[in-house]
């Protein structure tokens, strides 16, 4: 057992120094954008990743290096970019390719991928097709039919704001007499933008609606513009290098809830959506900038700087509709909902608990490259994954199908009845629960316990681990 503990240590060492070594040239911007989009999707060894619109090849190099057991295809329209792409990246790592192409297109046979990265590529294609919303629903289409059952699609752009509503923008009263627009002021800026914004739609009738109001405070200007407007300019306003290329694009098209719509229209089951807010990107250009509020004059806090969406491709009949329920009051139920008050506050919040004690069960296994396998549940329907406060909108914004990927559960009952250290009781518990044989005679080990409440300790959840045989 020290022996292959040693090999495993050294095996990961060299797997970080390698890594390390092929990123340490790379933005760190880039690998935490990698790493982000790679923690969104669950693949197996060899799974096939198509990263479209990859512009130069980083982010597609970076995932390829962080994921060595992963097949990673860097996709542009630009011979130019993909060439660059080639250039810098395809030699360094072995499991990385580059192919020029639309990504509007069916690039790709029907059920060829395990998943299909669209990270700020969605807008490009809308605002490339003279601002076409059903451009970017074929595209989904047709991406949708190279993913394989089971395919996962990841969704990173901007979403639209609410439509129809204004907002009141507050700056700092700053101006500089110039015309050069790496040389103005933000205020000056947004006049500007407010003149020439979406250029393609029509020769001569670019801009927006922008009225200024009297300045509430003193040395600021207040100005009031339709919400996705002063989103717009928002999230462009500092990369003034590229302003000239990204003016005629609109940033966004559809809202969180049209993104989730065009998904389910595929038949996907979308797993998770969420409005993210980068926190370096809110303190570069968002503090000490501006406030934003709503038309009547409540604070709206800092915008979100992109919406996220993972939709996942189901097998016909496959999918399932969540609804929310009481639970049953009856005795066979196992879910006990308790309505408890904020004694300072006064809001109700319910509490939800079982009526055992559980126990978490995470066989794991470590291959011969010293990779560790943790197995879970996929797909499990947890209907309180989407409960919201009452009288109230969802907290953060978080959208969830109601299934989760989740530890193996069973009632403790079950364990503490097994003789200790018997052999024979862990293998037939594993057969019976977990589907799955104990490696070189292994126990169960008792891990941490947890509360997952912190707030409301409700109970308490015991952790086991086991050591088993590849499945």
């Amino acid at each position: 057992m020290a022996v292959e503990t040693e090999y495993i240590t050294k095996t990961l060492e060299e797997y970080f120094e390698r890594r390390n070594e092929l990123l340490k040239d790379t933005d760190y911007r880039i690998v935490r954008k990698a790493w982000f989009t790679l923690s969104h999707l669950l693949l197996n060894e060899n799974a096939k990743v198509v990263d479209m619109g990859c512009d130069d090849g980083s982010m597609a190099y970076a995932m390829a290096a962080l994921a060595p057991n992963i097949r990673f295809i860097g996709v542009d329209k630009s011979k130019r970019q993909i060439n660059k792409a080639k250039e810098m990246y395809a030699d360094k790592v072995h499991n990385l390719e580059f192919m020029h192409g639309d990504v509007s297109t069916g690039l790709f046979e029907p059920e060829s991928l395990d998943a299909i990265v669209n990270s700020y590529i969605l807008h490009e294609v809308f605002s490339g097709s003279r601002y076409n919303e059903k451009i970017v629903s074929d595209m989904l289409a047709k991406q949708f039919k190279m993913l394989k059952s089971g395919g996962t699609m990841f969704i990173r752009d901007y979403a639209r704001p609410p439509p129809e509503e204004y907002v009141l923008l507050e700056m700092p009263d700053i101006s500089r007499d110039t015309e050069a627009l790496d040389k103005m002021s933000e205020t000056d800026l947004l006049i500007w933008y407010s003149e020439h914004a979406r250029p393609r739609q029509d020769a001569g009738c670019g801009g927006f609606w922008l009225e200024e109001l009297p300045a509430r405070l003193p040395r600021t200007r207040l100005f009031r513009l339709p919400y996705k407007w002063a989103y717009e300019f928002l999230m462009r306003k500092d990369d003034r290098e590229k302003w000239d290329k990204e003016l005629p694009m609109e940033y966004t098209f559809f809202t969180p809830r049209e993104f989730r719509k065009e998904l389910r229209a595929l038949g996907a089951r979308v797993e998770y959506s969420t409005p993210y807010w980068n926190e370096d990107f809110i303190e570069d250009h968002f503090e000490g900038h501006f406030r934003l509020y709503d038309d009547s004059g409540k604070s709206l806090g800092y915008p979100p700087t992109c919406f996220i969406a993972v939709g996942r491709k189901m097998k016909d009949r496959q999918s399932l509709l969540i609804g929310e329920r009481r639970p049953s009051k009856t005795e066979q139920s196992s879910i006990r909902i308790t309505a408890m008050r904020n004694e300072v506050t006064g809001d109700i919040t319910d509490v939800i608990s079982r009526n055992f004690v559980p126990a978490e069960v995470l066989p794991y296994h470590v291959n011969e490259e010293g990779r560790l396998k943790i197995y879970l549940h996929d797909g499990i329907p947890r209907g309180v994954a989407n409960t919201v406060p009452r009288h109230g909108d969802n907290i953060d914004g978080k959208r969830w199908s109601g299934h989760m990927i989740e530890a193996l559960t069973v009632d403790s009952t079950v364990i503490h009845e097994m003789v200790p250290d018997d052999i024979k009781d862990t293998v037939k518990f594993a057969r019976d629960y977990l589907g799955l044989k104990p490696r070189n005679n292994s126990l169960l080990y008792h891990g941490p316990d947890y509360y997952p409440s912190p707030d409301y300790i409700d109970e308490r959840i015991k952790t086991y681990f086991l050591d088993v045989e590849r499945s």
